[in-house]
């Protein structure tokens, strides 16, 4: 995510979510640069090989936490 376009399509995406009052995830979150961009943008919330592999769903289910 270095190209400048793809900033202000994040910050686009961002500001929809924000006006029409839906959660906005990133997904394919995969280096910590892209991490690191995303939180200095305030993303509320991500996904990606930096943060887990893909599991199947009794192994995420094992892992997640219960209220």
């Amino acid at each position: 995510m270095s190209d400048p376009s793809d900033l202000m399509m994040v910050k686009a995406i961002l500001d929809l979510g924000s006006n029409f009052k839906v959660g906005v995830v990133a997904e394919g979150v995969e280096t910590e640069e892209q991490m690191t961009k995303l939180q200095a943008m305030n993303m509320p919330s991500y996904q990606g090989y930096l943060l887990c592999k893909p599991l199947p769903i009794d192994a995420f289910e094992a892992q997640a936490i219960k209220p």
